[in-house]
Formats: structure tokens, sequence, C-alpha cells
């Protein structure tokens, strides 16, 4: 799933308090301008899943440099295939871009990645 780079809202908490948020949207759709373009809900586990410590310092360098996967490995002292798999994982959940740039391949951070628990 692909999303346009920019802000991310991450919201934090129980099925149900997600989903009273989002019938509140549905019933209030003035208040759906009020939100993020991206709101993401994770539950505590899936938080705990998707931003381990290994991710939060790859999300960190990614921000901060432009490199490609294999200088992501080596400058985090990591293997290849286990940031590969990190990085697949933030794709999918809509914290980076990962972009072709010929054979190789340079993943991108969004601006803003907001947390609320």
């Amino acid at each position: 799933m692909r999303r346009k780079k920019g802000k991310i809202l991450v919201k934090i908490g129980t099925p149900k308090q997600m989903d009273d948020e989002i019938y509140e949207i549905i019933d209030n759709p003035e208040k759906a301008e009020e939100k993020p373009q991206h709101t993401i809900y994770l539950t505590p586990k899936q938080f705990q899943q998707y931003l381990s410590k290994e991710k939060i310092r790859l999300l960190t360098t990614i921000r901060e440099e432009n490199r490609t996967i294999t200088q992501l490995s080596t400058k985090l002292g990591r293997k290849v295939e286990n940031v590969s798999r990190d990085l697949k994982e933030l794709e999918n959940i809509g914290f980076i871009e990962v972009k072709n740039q010929g054979r190789q391949k340079h993943p991108k951070a969004h601006k803003q990645i907001t947390i609320t628990i």
C-alpha cells in the first residue's frame, strides 16, 4: 500500500476505542477534516511489534541519511535480510516508502509521525 509522504498519526488503543473513533467520524464527517491525512490504529501489542528498538533505529537513520538497504545494514551493523524484512514491515504499515533508483532501493521516511496513546 503506497501512501503520499507527509504526516502520519499513529493511535494506540483497544479495538473498541478505535471502532468508537471511526464511528464518530462516520456520524460526524466534519471531524474527519481535523484528522491528519493518514491515521494508523495499533493495539499496544502491534505497536511493540512494529516499533521495536531496531525499527526505530532504522527509521531514525532513514530520516537522517539517504542510503541504500545495503548501506543501512552496514551502518546499523545488521544483516541485509533483517533490514529488508523490517523495511517491508515499515512500508506495509505506511511509515516509509521504498523507491527504486536503478538497481538500488532507497527507503524514504514520512516527514512526521505522531504517536498518541
